[in-house]
């Protein structure tokens, strides 16, 4: 079992990568418009924004997931 305080502490940690993993993706939207607007190719940058999305969704369920030993 864990104690609250440690549980309060992985909270805040997840809490902190959610918000770190926004902030990356921001910059990656930007680089990805830039690369559009510039007539470059943004194919592989779209793809690294699309990841981070991806990882960023993973990330938020599961801090948001029910603690199934807690019922």
């Amino acid at each position: 079992m864990i104690h609250p305080e440690q549980e309060q502490s992985m909270l805040a940690l997840a809490d902190r990568h959610i918000a770190e993993a926004k902030d990356r993706i921001a910059v990656q939207q930007k680089r990805v418009q830039d690369r559009q607007r510039k007539g470059a190719d943004s194919s592989q940058s779209e793809k690294l924004l699309r990841n981070m999305q991806n990882i960023l969704q993973s990330f938020t369920q599961h801090r948001f997931q029910p603690d199934p030993t807690r019922a």
